[in-house]
């Protein structure tokens, strides 16, 4: 598990001939960041005006929570899709095997882009009451949480194409489109503050 492990040993398997961690962990280690800059801004700003220390502290158990939530899909990313190429790989895999695989291995991207909305989400709530010296942290947050949005919806998107159940594809792409929509018009907006 990366997740326990150092942060060098990530970088260097990412770096590797290896096919596993690639950008749907890469997506969720950037949602991570996200929330722990979200967290370090929070923390920062509590005591600063104590009429807003109340939703500053509900903000950090938020974020902490995301923040968890996230880390644990860096290797669940891994392991989804270490299961479908395995399958590919074998000649014994049924196509149903197969098909069921791909669709978890959708869903896990797509949990990302849910958490990075979250956290961009949160972002929002945080910029008008931050202490000024940690704007900047918010702003990064902001840009690392929706980095991992769209390498989440990205890699949903990867999956939907082989994915044969119409449904299902017709679900994941209309979320998809909605999550991209909220994360765009939030991160448009604080950009502009």
């Amino acid at each position: 598990m990366y997740i326990n492990g150092p942060i060098n040993k990530y970088l260097d398997d990412l770096a590797s001939k290896n096919p596993a961690p690639g950008g749907g962990s890469a997506g969720a280690l950037a949602g991570a960041l996200a929330a722990g800059l979200m967290s370090m801004a929070v923390n920062y700003s509590i005591g600063k005006n104590p009429k807003n220390d109340k939703k500053l502290r509900t903000l950090l158990k938020q974020s902490e929570s995301l923040r968890k939530n996230i880390s644990k899909l860096i290797d669940e990313d891994i392991q989804a899709y270490k299961k479908v190429s395995v399958l590919f790989k074998s000649s014994k895999t049924n196509s149903d095997k197969i098909q069921k695989a791909l669709k978890n291995a959708a869903k896990v991207p797509f949990e990302i882009a849910q958490i990075g909305v979250e956290i961009i989400e949160l972002n929002e709530k945080i910029f008008p009451i931050c202490n000024p010296r940690l704007l900047s942290d918010v702003v990064v947050s902001l840009s690392l949480a929706y980095s991992s949005v769209e390498i989440g919806i990205l890699n949903v998107q990867e999956n939907l194409a082989i994915i044969k159940d119409k449904k299902f594809n017709k679900l994941y792409r209309t979320k998809s489109v909605y999550l991209k929509k909220i994360a765009r018009r939030i991160k448009n907006n604080l950009y502009q503050k």
